[in-house]
């Protein structure tokens, strides 16, 4: 992300990054473009009040350059989604969008600890980049944050209980086909209230909703889509999940691997600027493919595998998706092999680590 802003940065006049609170938007910011020295921050309700009522005299307060304009002119907008694993490893501007040939020069072996403490650690840069920082305190004061000022910012939330309640109830369904109905029996409260919720967590980078593949004469094709929290951290949290060891094998294990290695797909694409189409495939038969990157006319279908000895059965669904009109060129399953290993002609396992 630090190379691709730096770059559009010297390209438009204006740069937006967008995000999740403290996944690092205004440290980036500052870094993209040096000559912006003078910071102001509307997080400061009187400023924001002044911007609001009076931009002229803000701009007598703080002179170029800082530049408020309309967003009608030239604006160039990055989503950050806190750290990637090559962001935290410093192989930050080595990192390119995923790709199917994608070799890491130093294969390291699959460490099952060392990728759970990451997904329970999560991404967030307080927490990233120094271990001793308390896991528990950050998300517990993050989530009072998040509820008393974002949310009351975008939406009058009328009960914090229910929305940490349907918070919570969310964290349980990643990695999993999204069911609005059996969420509104949990939480009491309305379909509608629960789609309004639903975008005000997209909204704020809290989750990613991952689209179905179909074509419209395979009905048989389910056509829900997945929800994917952004931070595994954080799910984490909200589920009690209090050590790496005790989410490594629980129930959610699966899940939250899936997780991750989709979020981290997802940042290599967005953190380099690059737009592709995401997708999942699934029929009614639970036949599925966890991702689909449709890209530059390539379909670019990881599997992804919590296991250590993938085998040829693994990867029967992408085989299908040849007969449903999709050309793959090549595939690969991400899982905790050591080195790249062959599973079929077009598809190779590769280990976790290749995304680290």
């Amino acid at each position: 992300m630090k190379k691709i802003s730096t770059k559009v940065s010297s390209q438009f006049p204006a740069l937006l990054v967008t995000g999740a609170r403290q996944v690092g938007k205004t440290t980036l910011f500052k870094y993209a473009n040096k000559n912006r020295k003078n910071h102001v921050t509307l997080d400061n309700p009187a400023i924001r009040l002044l911007a609001k009522e009076d931009p002229a005299l803000l701009l007598k307060h703080y002179t170029p350059p800082v530049i408020i304009e309309s967003l009608a002119v030239r604006i160039a907008i990055l989503n950050l989604l806190g750290f990637s694993c090559m962001e935290i490893s410093g192989k930050g501007l080595e990192e390119k969008p995923f790709s199917p040939t994608m070799r890491n020069i130093s294969i390291q072996k699959s460490d099952l600890n060392f990728v759970y403490e990451k997904i329970w650690r999560g991404f967030f840069p307080f927490l990233a980049l120094n271990q001793e920082n308390d896991w528990n305190v950050f998300y517990s004061s993050h989530i009072q944050t998040y509820i008393q000022r974002d949310i009351r910012d975008l939406s009058q939330i009328g009960n914090e209980y229910e929305f940490l309640k349907f918070l919570n109830i969310a964290a349980t369904r990643t990695g999993q086909l999204l069911n609005i109905s059996d969420m509104t029996k949990e939480t009491g409260i309305s379909v509608n209230t629960a789609k309004k919720w639903f975008s005000i967590l997209q909204a704020t980078s809290i989750i990613y909703l991952l689209k179905p593949w179909y074509l419209n004469i395979y009905k048989r094709l389910v056509k829900t889509p997945k929800l994917y929290f952004l931070n595994t951290g954080l799910a984490a949290y909200l589920k009690n999940w209090t050590s790496p060891l005790t989410l490594e094998t629980g129930a959610m294990s699966v899940q939250f691997f899936e997780t991750f290695v989709i979020g981290e797909i997802l940042k290599s694409f967005i953190h380099n600027g690059k737009k592709s189409d995401f997708y999942y495939y699934r029929d009614k038969d639970k036949k599925e493919i966890y991702l689909l990157i449709l890209n530059n006319g390539r379909v670019i279908p990881p599997e992804i595998k919590k296991t250590a000895s993938p085998t040829k059965k693994d990867i029967g669904s992408i085989f299908k998706m040849e007969k449903l009109g999709l050309h793959v060129e090549s595939g690969v399953m991400i899982c905790f092999v050591d080195d790249y290993i062959p599973l079929s002609e077009k598809i190779m396992a590769i280990p976790i680590t290749a995304l680290l």
